[in-house]
């Protein structure tokens, strides 16, 4: 009779097909079995989003809060998440959010930029589209907030004119009344 503990000869049934022991332990390895390939260590890029002479027309409207708008403007405009009207409706509602609320939108896009900047140099490539992209989507937006400031202030000045205009009315017919 074999004796106890598996097959003959003493020795235990062998591993489950795919198992492999670590190196100097146990059976060899089954004929056909390849070890894992070593990945490359990864590369960073290290530089997603970053711009060192960000520039924006873009001003942010009225608000309390306390953040540094240049900063916060350039992240949001280098995040790859959020489209064109996204990035638009949190630049509108800058004077509704509270402090905590804006501090944890600066951690979250501060923390995607991180993300991306770790990526494996394989996706380089396909970062850079993404960048090009938003980039892209981001001059139109200035594009759109900037004109609506300018047809604003025109509007601005053209009803100071017609209120000039009128009161200089009124005083003339004034003076035909007397």
């Amino acid at each position: 009779p074999p004796p106890q503990g598996g097959q003959q000869g003493g020795m235990p049934p062998p591993p489950p097909q795919g198992y492999a022991p670590p190196p100097g332990y146990g059976y060899p390895p089954p004929q056909g079995y390849a070890p894992p390939q070593q990945q490359a260590p990864i590369k960073p890029i290290g530089h997603f989003g970053i711009t060192t002479d960000f520039k924006t027309p873009i001003v942010l409207p009225k608000h309390n809060l306390k953040i540094d708008e240049n900063h916060f403007l350039k992240l949001l405009a280098g995040s790859v998440s959020l489209m064109k009207d996204e990035k638009k409706r949190i630049i509108e509602a800058i004077p509704r959010l509270t402090q905590q609320q804006i501090d944890e939108l600066i951690r979250i896009l501060e923390e995607e930029k991180q993300k991306f900047s770790e990526l494996d140099i394989q996706h380089k490539a396909q970062l850079d589209s993404l960048e090009s992209k938003h980039a892209q989507e981001w001059a139109e937006l200035e594009m759109e907030l900037t004109a609506g400031e300018v047809k604003a202030q025109e509007d601005s000045e053209a009803e100071a004119i017609r209120a000039q205009l009128s009161s200089k009315k009124e005083e003339g017919n004034n003076e035909k009344n007397e």
